[in-house]
């Protein structure tokens, strides 16, 4: 509800008139209320303290609001003043004292139609004494019935429009209380940020210390892995590789030839199987 009051009550450009900001006001206050009584639970006490806020939460953001469109449109009348005086005074400098009057008798209709806030006549007001005291000190009595006409504009203006510089004032002390409010919560969220950016940093130089104790251990890993590979590479050889055969032992204690073994041994058979065969 807040938040669409806030969104309606900024995108609209309204006059910076009291009855046309407070007649926004009421239509974006009722939109706030609507919305309100469709989220808002509970019982009807707490519904109507709750309601009873948000009402003073939001005239007082309209306050606000209001101080801040009055000094935009003080602003908007300053700069159409500037120029307003700048060309004043090549009128005067250019000695054009009937287009002179006619200019400012037309400045000032189109400055009172298009301008708005509480500030446009009285600074319109100064805009005409300062060209009274530009007509006198350039043309001196010569210039006396332009003058006369100028002040009798300046007394009308004055009475005219002189509650609208209380308004201002009330106004201006308004958006000082706004401005410092909004600098005091500028502040707070400031000091809340640097805290939590501070809680950051030290998370961030854990997490590097920590990144950087398990690179070491990875790397340690690693190298025992690789040893690990190596050994059985090594061993996975050995398996591969087939024995060599033994001699027999009759070879290995006696070193002869072993093709002159078998032939004494085939001869010394053969002599006693003929031996054996006579005697039979």
């Amino acid at each position: 509800a807040i938040g669409m009051y806030r969104e309606g009550l900024e995108s609209s450009q309204v006059r910076a008139s009291e009855v046309a900001m407070r007649s926004h006001h009421e239509d974006m206050l009722g939109e706030a209320m609507v919305v309100f009584d469709k989220m808002c639970a509970g019982g009807s006490r707490l519904r109507s303290t709750h309601r009873n806020e948000l009402v003073g939460e939001l005239k007082e953001y309209f306050e606000g609001y209001k101080a801040r469109r009055y000094l935009e449109a003080e602003i908007s009348c300053l700069d159409s003043l500037k120029d307003a005086e700048a060309r004043m005074k090549d009128l005067v400098q250019e000695s054009k004292d009937a287009e002179l009057q006619e200019w400012i008798k037309g400045f000032v209709e189109d400055y009172s139609a298009n301008q708005e806030g509480l500030s446009k006549f009285d600074l319109l007001c100064k805009f005409l004494l300062t060209c009274m005291e530009t007509l006198v000190s350039e043309k001196g009595a010569s210039q006396r019935g332009e003058v006369e006409d100028l002040e009798r504009q300046l007394a009308g203006l004055k009475e005219k429009h002189s509650s609208d510089m209380v308004k201002k004032e009330a106004a201006m002390a308004t958006l000082k209380e706004v401005l410092l409010t909004e600098t005091q919560s500028v502040r707070i969220m400031l000091n809340r940020e640097k805290a939590r950016n501070k809680r950051l940093a030290v998370k961030a130089d854990t997490l590097q210390k920590q990144l950087e104790s398990s690179n070491s251990s990875v790397q340690c890993s690693a190298e025992i892995v690789d040893r690990w590979a190596k050994e059985a590479a090594m061993a996975n050889s050995e398996l591969k590789t087939p024995p060599k055969q033994q001699p027999p032992l009759d070879m290995i204690e006696t070193g002869d030839d072993p093709v002159k073994t078998l032939c004494s041994k085939f001869k010394t058979t053969s002599m006693r199987d003929i031996t054996n065969h006579n005697g039979s």
